[in-house]
């Protein structure tokens, strides 16, 4: 009886053991993730156990190896984005020339109506050309415009003078915009815990590695920040390149191409007809060239030739039927 009831005792006691062990597992599993940047405060690297080398365990070689897994130099991409249910950012730009018989004032005019409306001349160019013998003003200007404003300051310019050519272009960046937005958001969280990597770091090699890693996070953050903002000024200041001609007088009316008269007619097919003689004449010397000037080069060969026989027309067999032959 003594051993039945030592029997059970073990028995519930290796049950209660077994039961306290599971529990303890399942509360370890219900646990939040363990964030590497509190890690640190929980078990300061003065306090972890350190190899013959002066290192802790758990300290910088380690993590600088993981990093390179847990951040890959290539981030992923950004997960799709939905564009409708974001903020258009709309880039909207235009191209416009302008005649005017009064340039000063109109130059004028363009200036005060950009900066009455919120804008600003970002760049402007005055020169003068010639044009029918005269000099006259031309001038060519990137004004910037708020965007919703933009229509409304190209029919005003309209105004200015008489419009001889108009086009605009529209372009969506709301998808480039907000992939920009996360892709920054991304490196710099990466470049958070490189930080933090490379301020526990006390091997050489590593803080080389990681001091490289952050040259180049930094690098990528620059370039997806400035593209941000260019894309953010773009599409809150619209673009609008004027050209501005100066002209002597306006045309209204169509163009139709004077009728040729007599004199006229007459007058052409006389240039044609000299035209004509000066090829001919071209085409005559150069055959004088190509034919004639070898043809006589070579008759003139052929009399040295027969004068050099003549003198040994003893010495030279034949000479005689070769002579008359030649003189034939």
């Amino acid at each position: 009886m003594m051993m039945n009831k030592k029997y059970i005792i073990a028995v519930l006691g290796m049950f209660l053991l077994v039961t306290l062990a599971a529990c303890n597992r399942a509360g370890d599993m219900e646990s939040p993730d363990w964030d590497t940047s509190d890690y640190v405060d929980a078990a300061p690297a003065a306090e972890l156990p350190l190899t013959g080398g002066g290192r802790p365990v758990q300290q910088a070689p380690t993590e600088a190896e993981n990093i390179a897994e847990e951040i890959p130099p290539d981030i992923n991409e950004p997960s799709p984005i939905n564009v409708d249910v974001l903020q258009r950012m709309v880039i909207r730009n235009a191209d416009m020339r302008l005649q005017t018989l009064y340039f000063d004032e109109t130059v004028s005019n363009i200036e005060t109506l950009i900066l009455n409306r919120g804008g600003f001349i970002e760049s402007a160019s005055l020169w003068r050309e010639p044009s029918r013998g005269v000099l006259q003003w031309r001038g060519d200007f990137t004004l910037r415009v708020p965007v919703g404003l933009f229509d409304t300051v190209n029919r005003e310019l309209m105004d200015l003078g008489r419009v001889s050519y108009f086009s605009t272009q529209s372009h969506d960046a709301t998808r480039e915009f907000h992939d920009l937005q996360s892709r920054i958001r991304i490196r710099q969280e990466e470049l958070r815990r490189v930080e933090h990597m490379r301020d526990l770091a006390t091997d050489l090699n590593a803080i080389i590695d990681l001091e490289q890693r952050l040259t180049q996070t930094r690098l990528a953050l620059d370039t997806y920040t400035r593209r941000r903002e260019e894309i953010d000024q773009l599409a809150s200041f619209s673009t609008i390149r004027l050209t501005v001609h100066e002209v002597i007088e306006i045309v209204e009316t169509m163009y139709y191409p004077p009728q040729d008269g007599f004199g006229t007619r007459v007058g052409r097919a006389f240039n044609a007809s000299v035209n004509f003689t000066l090829r001919a004449l071209d085409f005559v010397a150069i055959v004088i060239s190509a034919v004639i000037v070898p043809a006589v080069l070579l008759v003139l060969f052929v009399f040295i030739v027969n004068v050099i026989f003549k003198k040994r027309q003893g010495l030279v067999p034949g000479y005689s039927k070769l002579a008359n032959w030649l003189n034939v």
